[in-house]
């Protein structure tokens, strides 16, 4: 193998290896970038319930930066053993909690 075919190949490596770096590090901002929006994240209305029925109820609430929607609900103050969550990306969340036993406080 010729010295100009060697230096090809190492400059190939090295370009390899330096798009992998950049590949990780565009992973480690990017998980930064949305662990910091949640972190800033504020509610700005509700959350209320609508359309209440025996076995399920509607929970609504605005936020002032898009994210994905989650409601954590149990039976007792503290402890949140069911959720529901909605991946989609919004300000204005709406989740539907369905399963709920009639008459019981949640």
């Amino acid at each position: 193998m010729k010295s100009s075919e060697r230096r090809q190949i190492n400059r190939s490596l090295t370009l390899r290896s330096w798009e992998k770096s950049l590949a990780i590090l565009f992973t480690v901002f990017f998980y930064l970038f949305l662990y910091t929006q949640a972190e800033s994240l504020s509610v700005t209305r509700g959350p209320y319930l609508q359309q209440p029925t025996p076995q399920s109820v509607i929970v609504r609430w605005r936020t002032d930066t898009e994210s994905d929607s989650e409601v954590k609900y149990g039976t007792s103050p503290g402890s949140y053993g069911a959720s529901v969550k909605d991946y989609a990306v919004t300000t204005n969340h709406e989740i539907k909690i369905t399963g709920l036993d009639s008459d019981t406080k949640y």
